[in-house]
């Protein structure tokens, strides 16, 4: 508390790091805003009266896979949510793949991904340059430099809209490169969600995903190798499903085996069309 009330008084940034699901009744007056005005200076209460600086900003994070907050709690905080989803997941792991498979198409996107970002906050800026002529020039017509400027934003404009159309051209092309690999990449997520569930049955099985992705990169190295798309698709699922399905087993208590292998068979199931989400 007193660490808090030097960063109140500072206007210095807190931390407050792996709370459960209830918060110490102390910042109830912080997070409320409640102040007091006492002459000329601000103050909060906390365990006693501190000089409020508006400046301050406090961060409270959980490392509870699952937190309820009751809705008082709700009220006080902005609840941000930084858990990764599986459609982002399969974003990265399809990134990974692109990478190992078609590391020169992959490598493009992301540069045109950059080019064409870079060419958008330039072209508003040629816009707004354009605007702030038209606005603060009384007659356009007799003023050279303003028409000259003119005529210079229009032309980098234009080349900037056609390079942005050839770039969005490429990227479509790309796209279709990366489609075929999105299979593994599903698989590789739905696999990881999978071992996620086990803390229901019991809070030691954490897995983070730098362990998981760690993983899959060994395994898209190690993999046996196809000059045939479909078969070196078919290779590295199968390679995927399998040492992950064993490394996780090596974690796992005896009776926990079975459940975690019905789990890992649903999804892969599902994955495969056999079962569907109702069943």
């Amino acid at each position: 508390i007193r660490r808090l009330g030097d960063a109140v008084r500072d206007g210095k940034p807190a931390l407050l790091e792996n709370i459960g699901e209830d918060i110490d009744p102390v910042l109830e007056n912080l997070l409320l805003n409640r102040f007091q005005k006492q002459g000329n200076l601000i103050t909060v209460e906390l365990s006693e009266a501190v000089d409020w600086n508006p400046n301050f900003r406090l961060y409270i994070t959980t490392k509870l896979p699952r937190p309820h907050y009751q809705p008082e709690v709700s009220t006080k905080v902005t609840l941000i949510n930084f858990m990764i989803t599986q459609g982002g997941l399969q974003d990265q792991l399809l990134q990974k793949v692109m990478l190992s498979e078609r590391k020169e198409i992959e490598e493009r996107k992301q540069s045109m991904t950059i080019e064409a970002a870079a060419n958008k906050a330039s072209l508003k800026k040629t816009e707004d340059r354009i605007l702030s002529l038209l606005s603060s020039s009384n007659n356009l017509l007799d003023d050279e430099d303003a028409i000259k400027e003119l005529d210079s934003s229009k032309v980098q404009s234009d080349r900037m809209e056609a390079r942005q159309k050839e770039i969005e051209a490429m990227e479509k092309i790309s796209d279709r490169t990366r489609q075929t690999f999105v299979e593994i990449a599903h698989v590789g997520a739905s696999l990881f969600f999978c071992v996620t569930e086990l803390a229901n049955i019991d809070p030691m099985y954490q897995y983070s995903l730098e362990f998981f992705s760690r993983l899959f990169n060994i395994r898209l190295e190690k993999a046996a190798k196809s000059e045939v798309l479909h078969e070196r698709l078919t290779l590295l699922i199968a390679d995927v499903t399998e040492n992950f399905y064993l490394n996780i087993c090596r974690g796992l208590f005896e009776k926990d085996k079975l459940l975690y292998s019905f789990l890992n068979a649903i999804q892969i199931g599902r994955n495969g069309g056999d079962i569907s989400s109702d069943e």
